[in-house]
């Protein structure tokens, strides 16, 4: 909703967190007086609410980070981005926890990883072409003495 309209990143967070801040209040209600009928406690002390409070924090200063680089870079980076984190996870899965890894998988992942590469290759010389179009068209005047 907010990419449409030309807000900064903060003040959309602030937004989204207003709107959704009182149906999660609800649901904590509704649910700690259900599972007290059910005989279930649900005892927020100290530590558990500092911890639910600090987790909000962890969360929205990566999207808030995110969401201000994102406005930096062009949306094929950020696709290309996207990659990223699953890649190094599947890497840490199959050679640090020893995940199975069929044939397969190997194949789709590199068949991704292939039309990434394509991708990339025909951006790079589209932007090499239009590169040498404003070279030439700004060529600067050589003096004559």
């Amino acid at each position: 909703m907010f990419s449409y309209l030309n807000v900064g990143v903060l003040f959309g967070l602030t937004i989204e967190t207003l709107l959704i801040a009182p149906v999660a209040l609800l649901f904590l209600l509704f649910s700690s007086s259900q599972n007290a009928s059910n005989g279930i406690e649900m005892a927020l002390d100290s530590l558990t609410l500092f911890l639910l409070i600090g987790a909000g924090a962890v969360t929205a200063i990566p999207l808030l980070l995110f969401a201000t680089g994102a406005k930096r870079i062009s949306l094929s980076l950020i696709g290309f981005l996207q990659y990223i984190g699953p890649t190094i996870m599947l890497f840490l899965g199959v050679f640090l926890y020893h995940e199975p890894f069929s044939l397969v998988q190997l194949i789709a992942f590199l068949f991704i990883w292939a039309g990434l590469f394509i991708f990339t290759f025909s951006r790079l010389s589209r932007f090499r072409k239009i590169f040498e179009r404003l070279t030439t068209f700004y060529k600067p005047k050589e003096k004559s003495l």
